[in-house]
């Protein structure tokens, strides 16, 4: 995959060996120092924007780690565009209410502890920058203001596609130039995935309608730039062709981990029943909520389970309820002699987990 357009950049970056210097009014902006990697991700984007035109994109990705502060590139993002292409109008989604309250705090609450930007004031060339959340953008913009709407994908889509009084329209959208935030982006790639083939699931073609009118909303002025952001993307078949020449920046779990900016993760292959993962999973999680406590560490180790559609991460969700509802000690001792069948011989985390309960069997 050395053509996706991050690696072609990065060819770039180590030939030339010259990053672009992040300016000052996205420093001194933001409430957090950028990270290296944060620092990298925005420099593709400045030499990408420098260029010539035939690099000009308007529709660009950031696939960086859950937990990797895409947010905060996303705040040093729209300073970028505002001030060095004069956006004023930006554009939130996502497919949860809770993470357009969560946006609200980042990105529209001073007072919050979770605000990214400085909170003594934005200012640039000398001027107090204010950022206006909005349900409209006005006909007649401020000077020095950053208008932006944060809303979920489907009610953004519900009210463009069955108008209503002084709600947002399509028309309305036709005589401004946009910056679209698209968080969680990888629930918008339905059409692209099932491109071809029917279907009769409802949410299904909810999510289909999604992706189409991103499109049409990116097609109504040319000046519409499209910004992404996931920590999920699987780049196979069509999402990969679509996005190849998107991803201008690549940071995964993996390389987040091995810098030391994310806690450690366990990850379980196998081929055992979903039940049999979530038990290990959970049990795992126990072990390590117990060492933290040996050590006066005040733990709360997260578990995750990747699924493909909401409707199997309910299912998975359930899964996990029943399983917690009907463990006895039989199961928990047959699992445990199970796991040192396996592990007998490792010297990885799960030996460690099994040791240390296999003590405890003398107790069953």
């Amino acid at each position: 995959m050395d053509d996706i357009l991050h690696d072609k950049l990065k060819v770039v970056f180590n030939l030339e060996n010259q990053y672009p210097d992040i300016p000052s009014y996205i420093t001194d902006n933001l409430k957090h120092s950028l990270r290296p990697y944060q620092e990298e991700a925005l420099q593709h984007l400045l030499y990408l924007n420098r260029n010539g035109n035939d690099l000009i994109r308007n529709k660009l990705m950031f696939n960086m780690a859950t937990g990797a502060g895409k947010t905060l590139v996303m705040a040093a993002t729209m300073l970028y565009y505002y001030k060095q292409f004069g956006y004023q109008n930006f554009l939130f989604f996502v497919h949860s209410n809770a993470i357009v309250n969560k946006t609200k705090e980042n990105f529209g609450n001073i007072k919050s502890n979770k605000y990214l930007f400085n909170p003594e004031g934005i200012v640039i060339d000398g001027k107090k920058i204010n950022i206006q959340i909005v349900d409209n953008y006005p006909t007649l913009p401020d000077k020095n203001t950053i208008y932006l709407k944060l809303t979920t994908i489907n009610t953004l889509h519900d009210k463009l596609t069955y108008p209503q009084e002084n709600e947002i329209t399509y028309e309305d959208l036709k005589q401004i130039p946009l910056v679209l935030l698209a968080d969680e982006a990888h629930h918008f790639n339905v059409n692209t995935k099932k491109k071809g083939k029917d279907s009769k699931n409802k949410k299904e073609i909810e999510e289909r309608n999604w992706e189409l009118t991103i499109d049409r909303i990116m097609s109504l002025n040319p000046k519409n730039k499209l910004l992404e952001y996931t920590a999920t993307l699987q780049l196979e078949d069509a999402i990969y062709e679509k996005y190849k020449d998107r991803i201008i920046y690549r940071y995964d779990l993996k390389e987040f981990m091995n810098q030391g900016y994310s806690k450690n993760v366990t990850v379980l292959h196998t081929s055992e029943e979903n039940s049999t993962k979530i038990l290990n999973a959970l049990i795992m999680s126990q072990y390590k909520k117990d060492i933290a406590k040996e050590n006066s560490v005040n733990l709360k180790p997260v578990i995750m389970f990747q699924s493909t559609t909401i409707s199997s991460s309910n299912e998975t969700h359930q899964l996990m309820r029943d399983v917690v509802d009907e463990l006895t000690i039989d199961k928990l001792k047959n699992t445990i002699e199970h796991g040192y069948q396996i592990y007998n011989d490792s010297q990885s985390l799960w030996k460690k987990y099994l040791n240390t309960i296999g003590k405890m069997k003398k107790n069953y």
